[in-house]
């Protein structure tokens, strides 16, 4: 455990002094505070992990980490948002931050796509539906009374069971509309 300040460490890493400060800020690296006097110090075994596992090297392509300038820049960054290197379930800042980017780029995309009309909300969609298939309805039920006047051998039982059938039609379509899709 070598504990370092933070122009010791930039040194370290071969980056600034604010580049140390703002991977503290972000969270990224932890310090350590000295209880007795509390200035802040960095653990560089420590730091040099965490550096390399929270820092998005894919949005920084000529910033290589230390691990990978050591393997001689074989490429072992996680470019994937939500992929993530470590164990557990939760993902470290940076995913964190791809995932949250990435939503953030559907919303703008979904939002546009609607502005333009490529989109329609749901609830929207399904008012004008209903309206089609009332319209559908009535259509069809008007069906029986304009064969009845141009078809005049029909009884009006016969007309009773054309009226039976398509309201039996539209109720087998409505009760199976799922599976026709």
């Amino acid at each position: 455990m070598a504990l370092m300040n933070f122009s010791e460490y930039a040194k370290h890493r071969g980056v600034t002094q604010q580049a140390v400060s703002y991977a503290v800020q972000e969270g990224r690296i932890t310090v350590t505070v000295d209880p007795k006097n509390g200035k802040r110090f960095i653990d560089s075994e420590r730091a040099d992990g965490e550096w390399d596992k929270n820092t998005d090297y894919a949005r920084h392509p000529e910033k290589e980490s230390a691990k990978e300038r050591r393997e001689n820049g074989a490429e072992k960054v996680e470019s994937v948002p939500g992929a993530g290197s470590r164990t557990g379930n939760t993902p470290t800042i940076t995913e964190s931050k791809q995932i949250k980017e990435a939503f953030l780029a559907r919303i703008a995309k979904l939002e546009y796509e609607r502005m333009s009309g490529k989109v329609v909300p749901l609830d929207e969609m399904n008012r004008e539906w209903l309206k089609v298939c009332g319209a559908v309805k009535t259509k069809l039920l008007g069906i029986p009374s304009k064969l009845k006047g141009k078809l005049e051998h029909l009884t009006l039982e016969d007309i009773a069971t054309i009226e039976d059938e398509i309201r039996a039609a539209m109720a087998d379509l409505s009760d199976n509309r799922g599976e026709m899709l």
